[in-house]
């Protein structure tokens, strides 16, 4: 009965030694998911940034323009 009790406690010890070591884990990984929601939020303001600018470049481009003779034109881009 001594014997069993001694292996039961090593197989008990030994899992309490895994759950710490998974706990660990997770809160690392925690950590690393907190760090990349953070980024993706960075990423996303940027793209809206960059989204703004496109669209008021477009609106720049697509703008009449006048002409020093006052003829309302548009604004061409060329290949150039």
């Amino acid at each position: 009965l001594e014997a069993e009790v001694v292996k039961e406690r090593a197989v008990s010890d030994k899992i309490a030694a895994k759950c710490k070591d998974l706990e660990k884990e997770l809160e690392s990984e925690s950590a690393k998911v907190v760090l990349l929601e953070a980024e993706v939020e960075r990423e996303r303001a940027m793209s809206e940034e960059i989204a703004l600018k496109c669209r008021e470049l477009e609106e720049e481009i697509l703008r009449p323009t006048t002409s020093l003779y006052g003829e309302k034109k548009i604004k061409q881009v060329g290949n150039h």
